[in-house]
């Protein structure tokens, strides 16, 4: 005796059902008939067909993803269907999301290391600049400490020198 869910699920023509399970017709109507029990891997076949509800065959992991009777597959985060071809593109999206993170990966690594470079660089011009202003006030210091000479030579070069240093700062 074939349960009423059973009956529901063999809906249609023996011929159409032995084409669904890869049956043969016979035996597809031995089925209907309820002279067979319908073996469980068929039954969930056919529910696959009759609701579209994956997890009937591949388990609880799918529960929610189902085919829908426009033929696409739903998933339970997202409101419209996905055909063949956008499902195959998924894969080649995947994957080019990973070459484009490898090459993201190499760009920052080359950036800093650029960066690196500019700012060691910037504070190798800030030393030579410090090292020629520490080096004008050295020579500053040596004309003070010399005595002026009747002729002024060395004022004349010490108010040159504090006019330079006004370039370094």
């Amino acid at each position: 005796m074939l349960s009423d869910d059973d009956y529901n699920l063999l809906h249609g023509s023996a011929e159409h059902i032995a084409g669904l399970l890869g049956v043969s017709p016979r035996t597809a109507a031995r089925y209907k008939s309820g002279a067979s029990e319908l073996p469980e891997p068929c039954r969930r076949l056919l529910r696959l067909r009759r609701d579209g509800d994956i997890s009937a065959i591949m388990g609880k992991d799918w529960e929610g993803f189902y085919f829908g009777a426009d033929g696409l597959l739903y998933l339970p985060t997202h409101r419209n269907g996905f055909d063949a071809h956008q499902i195959r593109a998924m894969f080649f999206t995947v994957q080019e999301c990973a070459a484009l993170r490898a090459d993201l990966r190499e760009l920052r690594s080359k950036i800093w290391a650029m960066q690196k470079v500019r700012d060691a660089e910037r504070s190798g011009g800030k030393v030579a600049r410090l090292r020629e202003h520490a080096a004008a006030l050295q020579r500053l210091s040596d004309l003070i400490a010399l005595e002026v000479g009747d002729d002024g030579d060395a004022a004349d070069d010490a108010e040159r020198e504090i006019l330079n240093l006004g370039h370094f700062t």
